[in-house]
Order: structure tokens, then sequence, then C-alpha cells
């Protein structure tokens, strides 16, 4: 049986003292951690459909860089 995902992830590195985040799944903004030992933004997933979901994390410097990140995985139970 395959095993639902716990978390979506991804690595942030902004290369300044003080930044935000701000992530995105299907649109809505989620909570997240941040472990700056590993430069992993996590959002932790209670249950979520089957389908497509999307998934968008924006990123902002104190300089006022920002990056953005996008990426959509299909989750399909069998």
């Amino acid at each position: 049986a395959m095993s639902l995902p716990t978390a979506v992830s991804a690595q942030v590195r902004a290369y300044s003292d003080s930044f935000e985040t701000t992530m995105t799944i299907d649109g809505l903004v989620v909570a997240t951690t941040y472990d700056p030992a590993t430069f992993r933004l996590s959002h932790a997933v209670g249950s979520m459909a089957d389908g497509t979901h999307s998934v968008r994390v924006d990123v902002e410097n104190a300089e006022h860089m920002t990056a953005t990140l996008s990426w959509t995985f299909e989750l399909e139970r069998s």
C-alpha cells in the first residue's frame, strides 16, 4: 500500500538574515515551519484528496528581493 505524504516541503536559502516566506497549496495560504539547519520550509499535511495539487512558495528578503517556486503533484490512492 502506498503511504500518503506527511508534509509538503521545499528548501529555501534566502542568503539574508531576515526573510519572509509564504506557502500556498491549492490556492490557500498554509502554516509552515522553517528549519534553518536544513533550509527546509514545511507544511504538515493532514488529509488530502486524490487529484492534482498545486504548491507555490514565495520568498522575500530584507532587501526586497523576491523568488517564487511553483510545482504540481498528483495524489492517487489505489
